[in-house]
């Protein structure tokens, strides 16, 4: 008898163990609602319109001598996160056109359709007018041809290092590495293009040539 009680006793035991798993303690909870992630942007517009719309057109009758501005046009980031600029000069193609008698007279003998001169000898100039002041001053830089990125240290007139032949710029990048600038949300620059067709003894062979390009801009996450 003993025995059969001892093993009740302990049967309860055991029992009362494995039930003590289910007891509930006092507790609390919350819940934290409508948690939220959203991506920042970064939105780069190039002169009036966003897609851009602007394009240097000088006309049909740049001739030596003639000097003056090509294009201005304002750089914003309209996102709302910093980004650094760059800025790409495509590959040049130099139109012939029409190969005129000066032409040949001074020299010039291609007459490809793509073998022109006035990238040559037409001088450009491609600068960024950071405090969109209108002037060369403290703060702007210039792009020269070779991708360095040239800072103002003096004076009001863009210096002479600035311009080179036009050819010179194909497939030139400027990038953060560089020194470009980043533009904070809602930030903005100028994007100065002069040019300058400084006149020489050949310059005949540029008669009705017409130079193409494209200037590539791209905001990239500071």
């Amino acid at each position: 008898m003993k025995k059969v009680i001892g093993l009740a006793l302990a049967a309860i035991l055991i029992a009362g163990i494995v039930g003590g798993g289910t007891w509930a303690f006092f507790s609390d909870s919350e819940i934290s609602q409508n948690n939220t992630l959203t991506a920042g942007t970064l939105d780069l517009r190039v002169g009036a319109a966003d897609p851009c719309t602007e394009s240097i057109n000088l006309g049909t009758q740049i001739k030596p001598g003639d000097s003056g501005n090509a294009a201005d046009w304002t750089i914003t980031n309209l996102g709302n996160i910093a980004g650094t600029l760059k800025i790409e000069i495509g590959s040049i193609t130099n139109n012939e056109n029409t190969w005129l008698e000066p032409e040949q007279a001074t020299g010039d003998t291609t007459s490809g359709a793509t073998q022109g001169e006035l990238g040559s000898c037409i001088e450009v100039a491609f600068w960024l007018d950071v405090n969109r002041s209108g002037g060369w001053d403290t703060g702007d830089m210039y792009l020269r041809s070779d991708g360095a990125v040239i800072n103002w240290v003096s004076g009001s007139s863009l210096p002479a290092g600035a311009y080179d032949d036009l050819n010179n710029y194909s497939g030139i990048d400027w990038e953060s590495t560089d020194g470009m600038p980043t533009l904070s949300g809602a930030g903005d620059l100028d994007f100065v293009i002069e040019y300058s067709f400084p006149g020489g003894a050949n310059d005949n062979r540029a008669q009705s040539d017409s130079t193409v390009f494209d200037i590539i801009f791209t905001l990239e996450q500071a």
